[in-house]
């Protein structure tokens, strides 16, 4: 809502009427002013607006389409040549949003494949979604170190006779228990004597096979000829999509005071009108409003359907000299005309200059404490 003096307009409050509440307004405050004295009063007319538009904007365009399988195309519609001919019906309301997906005429092919929905059986595996692995792998210690993996029983988990077990010198690290035949200090501490020189593989746990690194153990690959697509039909796909777009009129000029814009929205009896296409504007709309609104009705060339909602208030503004600090806000109400005082601007300068002053004040007996 935005405040624009004006000439009174036609059909908007009558300014005796106007006059009468300020002036009761002002004796229920225990003052009294005579507002037919020449000169005493200045009546201005800033009526508040609020306009919102509703604009349903079509646009049309033609996308490459495919889908696998064999999707079934019937209940689309067809279009020949050119989607900007095909005619749609417009929306239900401007807010609604729909979108027609359209068939063109003679652009449906169909490509078919040997594959099994875009995959094909892994060649590594074969299908079989796991690889052969040896249960068994050489001890890396064993290897290293070029030692026995145990040296009282070699592997066998039998001690052999007259043979007592000695840590070789020439090992860097502590031998431990043999997990087979049990002698202290005889084991390679990485295999514990599993086998000879053999410790269970770290890939497939001793499983004797693997998930196959190719298709990730799912015995299937994509199949490379049609890209992985399989089966499928092509199309061009005609898109007519409509979409709302709300916009709201504002008035250029200085803006209501917060408090009789909220008095005004809580408790005026405002005017409302719904307009579509070829409706007129409502006779008691304020010129400057009409000015406003007037430029946003012009149909656009996407445009297929329109609302706009118009909610307009009789609004004054007063000023009376016998009362200088307030300013005087006159609307009709649900019981009556409505009066709603504030501040005039020489009441907030003196406030803001009082404040200032008792800042500075401030300021300076603070300085003098800390002196």
């Amino acid at each position: 809502m935005a405040e624009e003096p004006t000439e009174r307009p036609t059909r908007q409050l009558a300014e005796e009427d106007v006059l009468a509440a300020v002036g009761r307004r002002i004796e229920a405050g225990g003052g009294v002013v005579d507002l037919r004295a020449l000169g005493a009063v200045e009546v201005t007319w800033c009526s508040a607006l609020d306009c919102r538009v509703v604009r349903s904007l079509r646009r049309r365009r033609e996308v490459p389409a495919a889908a696998r399988g064999r999707p079934d195309l019937s209940d689309r519609p067809v279009y020949y040549e050119n989607v900007d001919d095909h005619p749609v019906p417009p929306p239900p309301t401007p807010e609604t949003r729909q979108v027609w997906r359209l068939v063109r005429s003679g652009s449906v092919r169909r490509h078919d494949c040997y594959c099994d929905d875009g995959k094909v059986s892994c060649p590594r595996c074969r299908g079989n979604r796991r690889l052969p692995c040896a249960r068994w792998t050489e001890c890396a210690g064993c290897r290293e170190r070029r030692t026995e993996c145990c040296v009282a029983c070699r592997g066998s988990g039998k001690r052999q006779r007259g043979r007592t077990p000695v840590q070789p010198s020439e090992e860097p690290v502590r031998r431990t228990a043999c997990e087979r035949c049990g002698a202290p200090d005889a084991a390679c501490p990485d295999c514990r004597g599993q086998g000879h020189g053999d410790t269970t593989c770290p890939d497939c746990r001793g499983r004797g096979s693997v998930p196959c690194p190719e298709c990730g153990g799912r015995g299937k690959v994509a199949h490379e000829a049609c890209g992985g697509r399989g089966p499928r039909v092509s199309w061009t796909e005609g898109v007519i999509e409509d979409s709302p777009r709300r916009e709201r009129v504002r008035l250029p000029g200085k803006r209501l005071p917060p408090l009789v814009r909220w008095r005004a929205a809580r408790s005026g009896e405002w005017r409302e009108a719904t307009l579509g296409y070829d409706d007129p504007l409502p006779d008691d709309l304020a010129p400057e409003h009409r000015a406003a609104v007037e430029p946003r009705l012009a149909r656009e060339p996407d445009e297929v359907a329109r609302r706009v909602d118009i909610r307009h208030l009789p609004l004054a503004r007063v000023t009376v000299v016998t009362v200088p600090d307030q300013v005087f806000y006159v609307f009709p109400g649900r019981h009556g005309l409505q009066v709603v005082p504030v501040a005039s601007r020489r009441r907030v300068g003196r406030i803001a200059a009082s404040a200032l002053a008792a800042a500075a004040l401030c300021a300076l007996v603070l300085m003098f404490l800390l002196l």
